[in-house]
């Protein structure tokens, strides 16, 4: 059947022709890349296998020259430790030469030059041997890991970990041949003596205070000058609105030069003044004065009592008893309390003269003196009376009163009895006409005194109590006066204060800050209500000891400097063994650690010269010198004849130094003044020095066995890798690789399909032109 619209034979041609073409296509492609995949489409599985294949191919092929640089790296650090195995060699048979007793120092000082030099060529190599950038021989490379592998964690570490070849390193730092055997340690602290430590510090000489035993506000460091008083050293505060006082000794005072800061430590261990709460009782032994305070001296015995709220003395002389007003002075801890007589004796009540006696309690209801024949007057041990008489007081009492040395006195009366006697009586007998005697019965009153002791005024038996105690005190400000010298009420504000050793002052400011202290007595007394004490303090001195607050402040106090030897703040003067003197030599090298430049010192050694201070096991501190190109290390002794002639001094201004002159200028300096003495000592180090030798040349053995291990480990990788990435190229080769013979013949036979498609196709399109024919 022929139609026009589709022309189906057209459409199967040009479906068929176009399949020979995409196979011609896929022939011609693997055939100019020769691959047999050239994109997943051609193989998905093959593609993927054969990629991985090439990642393990290229990755052992790069494996194998990251294996090379090993070798190399390896074979560096291997050659420089020949080197330094070389050296050391040679450092040993100098050494066993230089321990020859048959040579003198100057000869061992030759050999220890030429042993410095090989160890400086160790130092030099042990730093500078690198590999593309990479320290090998100084320890800080650490473990080299090498990517030996296609894969992760396929690596081979080579071991430059610390501590490498340095000399230091191999245990030969100071290594010295002659000499005494000993060791040092570097030192870089001294202690010396520290001026100027700032007390109020400003901000570039920093001070830490600590106050031990000491509380209050606005703390402060005193010194009071010898003619204001006895302390010396104290420290200031407030409590409140009130001064108060500690009695300290020098501080202790330290600065650090490290840090610029100060430490000051003050410590009191009591007051020096106590605000007087309470006069407490004790018991005393009085000391009697007159009124004007002198002691008395008349013999007479003397009690102090207390009456009606007031002190009396009880005076007792010849048996006759006064009594005077009295008031208290004493001092606190005192054994004696000082009793003051006022005045004249207390007058007693008025006695008026009686002949008759109601309600005696020791003799009845009543006796008329008048009603007995005889009235005897009897003192208490039973003498009678001279000039007795009976009295009586105005309160009521009764009295014998009689004269004692010219004066009235009155004995209180105490028994009252009666007696009877006869008398012979002469009369007239009107009988007898004659004088004549008889005997005639009579009745006599004895009056006894109660006791041996009379009274020349008042009579205060049972009224007064004797005093043992002074009286408990707590002194009210509108108690207390106080005189000053002149003995005139202080004008200024006052306290009553006492000293650590109970001694009472009086306590004036002056001024604001300014507080003057008298010693001083205390007097009690009792006001005449028997309650109320007045308290009198009086100074017993006219030059106080004075406490002025500003006048006396400690600005800045010395002590103990603990020194860093820094460049950055210590200057350091160094005169050699010439006697030729250095000025500021201190420096610091790069590994932080100081050093003085001496570089013009003329020595046998050369005019090269590096010092420093080190410690010996005792503990002495030694001039380490490094002499000359050949750095032989000599010591000298930093002081001698026992320790006199220093020759290490340090002194440090925590304000400051200038051009060499203490100053004020804030910036905290220390200066260190060194003399080299002309006692050379040589130290032996170590003190085995041919083990020593042995072990670091074994530890060099030990790094080169290593390396050679390494080597040949590395060898054996590059061999493997090689092996191996044949045998992955073969299998990546049958994955990907194009088969010409198959892929010609493929093409071959596209080609001949595609041009009989290409013929058939356009046979096929003349189709529609053969039904023209039926048309015609």
């Amino acid at each position: 059947m022929a139609t026009i619209n589709t022309n189906l034979l057209s459409l199967s041609g040009q479906s068929n022709l176009g399949r020979a073409q995409s196979s011609l296509a896929t022939a011609m492609e693997r055939l100019s890349s020769g691959l047999r995949v050239n994109s997943a489409k051609d193989d998905a599985a093959g593609q993927a296998i054969g990629n991985r294949l090439t990642s393990q191919v290229t990755g052992r092929a790069m494996a194998q020259r990251n294996a090379n640089d090993g070798v190399s790296m390896a074979q560096t650090a291997h050659g420089a430790l020949d080197q330094i195995n070389e050296k050391l060699q040679r450092i040993r048979e100098l050494t066993v030469q230089g321990l020859n007793g048959s040579l003198t120092l100057r000869d061992t000082d030759t050999i220890q030059a030429e042993i410095n030099s090989n160890l400086r060529e160790i130092d030099r190599l042990a730093g500078t041997v690198d590999y593309n950038g990479i320290p090998l021989l100084s320890g800080q490379a650490g473990t080299v890991n090498l990517q030996v592998g296609a894969n992760d964690r396929e690596t081979l570490g080579i071991d430059l970990n610390p501590p490498g070849f340095s000399v230091e390193s191999l245990g030969l730092k100071d290594f010295t041949i002659a000499g005494i055997e000993g060791e040092v340690t570097p030192r870089n602290t001294l202690l010396g003596p520290a001026h100027h430590i700032h007390l109020y510090a400003e901000t570039n000489a920093q001070t830490t205070i600590s106050y031990n035993g000491i509380t209050g506000t606005s703390r402060a460091f005193m010194e009071q000058p010898a003619a204001e008083g006895p302390y010396g050293w104290y420290v200031s505060a407030m409590l409140g609105d009130d001064p108060v006082f500690y009695d300290t000794g020098y501080p202790v005072a330290t600065h650090d030069t490290a840090t610029d800061t100060s430490a000051v430590s003050i410590t009191s261990t009591e007051r020096i003044y106590e605000t007087v709460d309470t006069i407490p009782s004790q018991t005393v032994t009085p000391s009697f004065t007159d009124q004007y305070g002198d002691p008395f001296t008349d013999g007479a015995s003397r009690q102090l009592q207390q009456h009606d709220g007031s002190y009396v003395i009880r005076e007792t002389r010849s048996g006759v008893v006064r009594y005077y007003e009295a008031d208290l002075s004493f001092v606190a801890g005192a054994s004696n309390m000082q009793v003051r007589q006022l005045g004249a004796e207390l007058a007693g009540p008025v006695y008026s003269p009686t002949r008759e006696i109601v309600d005696h309690p020791n003799g009845g209801d009543y006796y008329d003196l008048d009603g007995f024949d005889d009235v005897s007057f009897l003192r208490s041990n039973g003498t009678p009376l001279t000039e007795g008489s009976l009295v009586q007081s105005s309160d009521g009492g009764y009295y014998l009163q009689t004269e004692v040395d010219g004066g009235t006195v009155h004995y209180r009366l105490g028994g009252v009895s009666t007696e009877s006697y006869s008398e012979s009586e002469s009369y007239w007998d009107e009988d007898l006409e004659e004088w004549t005697t008889r005997l005639v019965d009579k009745e006599r009153l004895i009056l006894r005194a109660e006791s041996a002791e009379a009274f020349a005024g008042l009579d205060l038996t049972g009224q007064a109590t004797p005093v043992g105690y002074t009286p408990t005190v707590e002194p009210q400000p509108e108690d207390l006066r106080f005189l000053n010298p002149e003995g005139e009420l202080f004008s200024e504000p006052t306290r009553l204060m006492q000293r650590s050793d109970g001694q009472y002052v009086i306590e004036s400011k002056i001024e604001e800050g300014v507080y003057h202290y008298f010693d001083a007595e205390v007097s009690v007394g009792l006001e005449s209500n028997g309650d109320t004490h007045s308290i009198w303090a009086v100074t017993t001195n006219s030059n106080p000891t004075i406490f002025d607050i500003e006048a006396h402040r400690v600005q800045t106090v010395h002590g103990t400097s603990v020194v860093t030897i820094d460049p950055r703040n210590v200057t350091v003067n160094y005169t050699d063994g010439n006697e030729e003197t250095f000025s500021d030599v201190l420096r610091q090298g790069e590994d932080g650690n100081y050093y003085f430049n001496l570089p013009n010192s003329q020595s046998t050694y050369g005019s090269f010269k590096l010092a420093s201070l080190v410690d010996t096991e005792d503990n002495e501190i030694l001039i380490k010198t490094v002499n000359g190109s050949n750095e032989v290390i000599i010591y000298h002794p930093s002081n001698l004849t026992n320790g006199l002639n220093l020759r290490v001094s340090v002194e440090t201004d925590a304000n400051g130094y200038d051009n060499g002159e203490m100053v004020s200028d804030g910036v905290p300096h220390t200066i260190i003044n060194i003399t080299e003495s002309t006692q050379e000592i040589r130290l032996k180090t170590p003190p085995d020095p041919l083990a020593t030798l042995d072990r670091a040349i074994a530890f060099v053995d030990s790094k080169r066995s290593h390396l050679g291990a390494m080597e040949n480990r590395l060898e054996s990788v590059i061999e493997s890798h090689q092996t191996t990435n044949i045998s992955l190229s073969a299998a990546r080769s049958r994955i990907l690789d194009a088969d010409y013979a198959v892929e010609v013949a493929n093409m071959t036979k596209a080609q001949i399909l595609q041009q009989a498609g290409t013929s058939m196709l356009a046979q096929a399109n003349q189709v529609p032109q053969n039904v023209l024919t039926l048309l015609g």
